[in-house]
């Protein structure tokens, strides 16, 4: 489980002093994790809107997803027919495409439920490995506030020269991932979250 009282036991802690920024270290981790990997991992009910999409083929952000509740053109009120993967979180629309002009407003509207209700094993691990890094880099482990943290992943490293390289701090490596979480993540957490990432399809909300 991914919670307090979890995060709890593994720093060792009895009372309830640090609860608040324990909470805040669990959030952070979370926020960073699905950033990064451009999706929602966490089982709930949301509404997906894509402008213009410009293909029949839809990603959901949050998958798997256990069902769809609606589709529908805003302001016209249409359900259109779909099939979805509900394993990948794609949206395939069938008849109702329209090949003319747009209807109303082009605007779909995607209602549905998804994400895990329990965590993959290697996914809860990618989100503990990244919840010590932010634990250690916050005044509630004691460390400085504003304390600087590693400069980044390790992406390379050479035996000749000893050379180590970084990747920069605040920078991704792929087209339509928030590169914000490179900084603080370590290397291994990465590695656990790269099957994770999800398709960007132009288009998506």
């Amino acid at each position: 489980m991914f919670d307090l009282a979890t995060a709890k036991l593994r720093l060792g802690i009895t009372d309830g002093a640090q609860d608040a920024a324990i909470t805040t270290a669990l959030n952070g981790a979370l926020a960073l994790a699905e950033r990064y990997c451009d999706r929602g991992f966490y089982f709930n009910a949301e509404t997906a809107r894509f402008f213009r999409p410009t293909s029949p083929r839809l990603v959901l952000r949050r998958y798997p997803v256990a069902r769809i509740l609606s589709v529908l053109w805003i302001g016209v009120g249409e359900l259109l027919p779909y099939a979805l993967q509900h394993e990948a979180g794609i949206v395939m629309l069938g008849c109702g495409w329209p090949s003319g002009p747009w209807p109303g407003t082009p605007t779909l509207e995607v209602a549905y439920e998804g994400g895990y209700k329990v965590l993959p094993a290697d996914l809860e691990l990618a989100l503990w490995m990244t919840f010590d890094a932010v634990w250690l880099a916050t005044p509630g482990a004691g460390a400085a506030s504003g304390a600087n943290v590693s400069p980044g992943a390790v992406r390379s490293f050479s035996i000749d020269g000893m050379s180590l390289t970084y990747a920069e701090s605040g920078k991704g490596n792929a087209s339509g991932h928030d590169g914000g979480a490179w900084g603080l993540m370590p290397a291994s957490a990465i590695a656990a979250l790269d099957p994770y990432r999800a398709e960007t399809v132009v288009g998506g909300a």
